[in-house]
């Protein structure tokens, strides 16, 4: 019954690095490749570590601000920004107390913080809202990992929602608990690529939501002035040209309806593009 444990709108990737690189290696995923909402799971004893070497590349990104690509692209672009949000970092773990713990799920719950570092026993039987990523500094080894894979994995591409998990594996030494992953839940792990000195090659693994949008065909503005002439027809695309951001759309495709199109979104843009067609019939896919 393994492949009933993963959705079909979860997409597992390894991270190929050695042991030593991992560290750096969440810190770069975290900050450079524009992972959307995510969960870092980790073991107690590495918390301290990650979390100050993530606080640090947060830093140094801020610091650094726009590359100087963007910097080329003119004022009105700038001012427009790059569309990522501010990585703001939060941390779970057991040695906090109960009140910090609350403030800890409250912030990323609510999206003050976009990034949430924690272990296993922190977060169990905690729940996290519009998770987009999870990713996995360790692999899990103990009696039950299978399970604890999927208990990380499912915190993410629920209700039919698009996610992604990323396990870091040194391929030296994990490629027999991948495959007994991959044999036993019935999955198939894509290797995720390297993030660049600018976060580049991110775009390539990064997993998409599609939205469909229902106008009612035919429909059109207010009677026209005397001697106006009459207004177009209201469409999906005019719609989504004159009440959506284009830099939020990855695609828009027609459907067998002239009243439906298929938008297809990154997934930290889904609810921002959700609240600006609100007059309209929009669903998730």
């Amino acid at each position: 019954a393994g492949d009933s444990k993963i959705p079909s709108t979860l997409d597992c990737f390894t991270y190929m690095c050695r042991k030593s690189e991992r560290v750096a290696t969440v810190s770069a995923l975290v900050t450079k490749a524009q992972l959307g909402r995510t969960v870092v799971f980790t073991t107690k004893p590495r918390v301290p570590l990650l979390e100050t070497a993530i606080k640090a590349a947060i830093a140094e990104a801020a610091a650094e601000g726009p590359s100087p690509a963007k910097k080329k692209v003119g004022k009105k672009a700038a001012a427009a920004g790059s569309g990522a949000p501010a990585v703001v970092l939060r941390t779970l773990s057991a040695d906090k107390d109960e009140l910090e713990r609350i403030a800890c799920i409250e912030d990323y719950n609510s999206g003050a913080a976009n990034v949430l570092l924690c272990t296993d026993s922190a977060a169990r039987g905690l729940d996290f809202v519009a998770v987009d990523t999870v990713v996995m500094e360790t692999l899990p080894e103990y009696v039950g990992s299978t399970d604890m894979f999927v208990h990380r994995a499912g915190r993410t591409a629920r209700v039919a929602n698009a996610g992604r998990a990323i396990l870091l594996a040194d391929p030296a030494v994990d490629q027999q608990r991948i495959a007994e992953l991959e044999s036993v839940l019935h999955i198939a792990f894509k290797e995720y690529p390297h993030v660049g000195e600018n976060g580049a090659n991110e775009q390539a693994a990064r997993p998409t939501v599609k939205l469909s949008l229902k106008v009612k065909a035919g429909i059109r503005p207010a009677k026209p002035l005397p001697g106006a002439a009459p207004p177009a027809a209201v469409t999906p695309r005019s719609v989504i040209a004159k009440s959506v951001d284009k830099s939020k759309i990855v695609s828009v495709q027609d459907t067998d309806r002239a009243d439906t199109v298929t938008i297809e979104v990154k997934p930290e843009h889904r609810e921002e593009v959700r609240k600006a067609l609100w007059k309209y019939d929009v669903a998730i896919l």
